[in-house]
């Protein structure tokens, strides 16, 4: 069932952030012409004390992507870029049933079908406690004209720790060191935003992608901009990413998991 087509700044309220993240690298190119998409994403909320909640949404639609986030796609490189919101794309949104379960360890819960005049999504009403790491099964029952019946099994983004960030004096690089993943199917990504002008609004970024294994650096002169703001001018932000991609007819059906850093706190 085709539910709506709107012009929307971000396509995805979560889609948009990590697409966003992992533009010119860290991506799977995609030809451009009309495809059937359906995104599940989870991403991690510090609880306190060690704990996490998360609140699994997803969203699926019929439109054009140039390119998906893939954590398999790690060039170990870094691009410079102003720091600006994605362009408006048109899709069309897609039924996929009157609810789609997640399955986090042993414990599954429903994620209903919540539609308003601008889109349709799928969206649990409070976060739910989960362990990052944690195995993930989501089932769609999909809907006549809408997003065929789907299942999907990924693992979840484990705990991120950064370990130090060391900038040293020029040629030098800087230096980043963090808790390493459990497997290849995992990618570090790196903002370090800063303002071009000296004030508190972030209008530049320089964003990297790197192997998941622990230890990496940028060359100074890549980092050098954002080593010349000062301490209010500049912020740098880290984020695991683990995916899995599969395909269906007509197009592709993905899992997306982050864990953060700094970790949002949960409502």
């Amino acid at each position: 069932m085709l539910l709506s087509v709107r012009p929307v700044a971000r396509v995805l309220s979560f889609l948009g952030s990590t697409l966003a993240l992992s533009a010119c690298e860290g991506a799977l190119s995609i030809p451009n012409n009309e495809m059937t998409w359906g995104f599940i994403q989870t991403s991690a909320l510090s609880a306190g004390g060690g704990t996490y909640t998360t609140s699994p949404s997803g969203q699926f639609f019929r439109g054009s992507l140039n390119s998906i986030p893939d954590a398999r796609v790690k060039p170990d490189t870094c691009i410079s870029l102003p720091n600006t919101a994605p362009g408006p794309l048109n899709v069309t949104y897609l039924d996929a049933g009157a609810a789609i379960t997640a399955q986090f360890g042993s414990r599954t819960d429903t994620i209903p079908r919540v539609s308003s005049a601008s889109r349709t999504s799928y969206e649990v009403s409070a976060p739910k406690s989960f362990q990052p790491g944690d195995s993930l099964i989501v089932k769609i029952p999909g809907a006549a004209g809408g997003f065929p019946a789907s299942e999907i099994h990924a693992k979840t983004a484990e705990v991120l720790t950064i370990d130090s960030l060391s900038i040293k004096p020029q040629p030098a690089a800087a230096q980043l060191r963090w808790s390493q993943s459990t497997d290849a199917n995992s990618s570090l990504l790196v903002e370090f935003r800063y303002s071009s002008s000296g004030g508190t609004t972030f209008n530049q970024l320089i964003r990297c992608a790197f192997t998941d294994d622990g230890v990496d650096s940028v060359a100074y002169d890549v980092l050098q901009p954002w080593i010349a703001a000062n301490a209010a001018s500049r912020n740098v932000t880290y984020t695991r990413l683990r995916t899995q991609i599969n395909s269906i007819v007509g197009g592709f059906l993905e899992v997306i998991s982050t864990f953060p850093v700094p970790t949002p706190s949960a409502p």
